[in-house]
């Protein structure tokens, strides 16, 4: 199942402009000004096997080197955005390096030489990088080979650590005004507190100035604050009405399915600890009743006795029949039927 962090980095920097604006401000200034980022080019994903296969959080693109040089002068880029600190993301790193230098050399079958493939990390855990970025590092029987630890294959993340960013630093990137909002936003949705980011973005992305070949704003702004409603553990109800009001119907439709997903996972969980068919049932029921209960609250405000007793009372197919309805309907008679009301 994709994650909504995979989804946003996605939606957000697929666009050519805006990822090289992303490596330009994260990349070490004397090697930027060797790449010729305003002919950086996106290149089709690699797929890898097993239980390093690629995600949607993957970005490869092909960066021209300045200056003239060899047919081998550019840079392959792979960039991944990336919640957790994996412990073996250094070796998923030169998986994807092998699957690019096979696919170039297939494609060019009398190549001399490979292009480098440098491998970049966006970090946007709620903390700082904590795991090796170096291959090596994941080999503590390497020391026994002495000087033939040179001959193992090795790699070395770069990672674009926003943990360990101040918003200062973040602020001073130079990207437009929806890149700064994504990468705090990517920063502040693990906060107690995610409202103030999320307002704040969107009156960045409102106030700033518009980039040439830069997304629709309208639909930057909703990506935006579906990203908070879908990856934001603290966000409420509430928080979502500090929007502008025709940011506020796709944000809450987007907390609605995840409470959903929460509810039918906890339902899950609570049926299996019971162990027995009845406990079974009952613990899903439960999960569904609790997530229903949250759905009419978000869409209609607080629930009358009548309404309460009705949840308390539905069996499974009234349950699943009016989460099917909660997003459509307009009162609470075409969700859960008229004769409650």
């Amino acid at each position: 199942m994709r994650s909504p962090h995979d989804v946003f980095f996605r939606r957000v920097f697929a666009s050519p402009p805006r990822l090289a604006a992303l490596l330009a401000s994260a990349l070490p200034p004397s090697v930027v000004r060797r790449l010729d980022l305003s002919r950086l080019e996106r290149l089709p994903e690699r797929k890898v096997t097993g239980r390093l296969r690629a995600l949607e959080g993957d970005l490869v693109v092909r960066v021209p080197l300045r200056g003239r040089g060899p047919r081998e002068a550019f840079v392959v880029v792979w960039v991944e955005a990336q919640a957790r600190a994996q412990r073996m993301m250094p070796l998923r790193g030169l998986s994807y390096g092998a699957a690019e230098w096979q696919a170039y050399v297939q494609s060019n079958p009398r190549a001399r030489a490979l292009p480098p493939v440098l491998c970049v990390v966006l970090h946007t855990g709620p903390r700082p990088w904590h795991t090796p970025r170096r291959l090596h590092d994941l080999m503590p029987a390497l020391s026994a080979l002495g000087p033939l630890a040179a001959h193992v294959p090795d790699v070395t993340l770069f990672i674009d650590d926003l943990a360990a960013q101040s918003m200062e630093t973040l602020e001073a990137r130079l990207l437009d005004p929806m890149g700064v909002a994504a990468l705090a936003a990517m920063k502040h949705v693990w906060s107690k507190t995610p409202a103030e980011g999320m307002v704040a973005g969107v009156q960045r992305v409102l106030s700033g100035p518009r980039q040439r070949d830069q997304v629709e704003p309208a639909l930057d702004l909703e990506h935006l604050v579906q990203y908070y409603a879908a990856a934001a553990p603290h966000l409420t109800q509430q928080d979502l009405d500090l929007l502008p009001e025709h940011l506020q119907e796709a944000s809450k439709m987007t907390l609605a399915e995840k409470w959903m997903r929460q509810g039918r996972r906890e339902g899950r969980k609570q049926g299996l600890e019971e162990g027995r068919q009845e406990g079974r049932q009952e613990g899903r029921l439960d999960g569904q009743r609790r997530v229903l209960g949250k759905l009419l609250r978000l869409k209609f405000g607080e629930l009358d006795d009548a309404t309460q007793a009705w949840l308390k009372a539905a069996d499974e197919q009234a349950l699943e029949a009016a989460s099917e309805r909660v997003l459509t309907a307009s009162t609470l008679g075409e969700m859960i039927g008229p004769d409650v009301r």
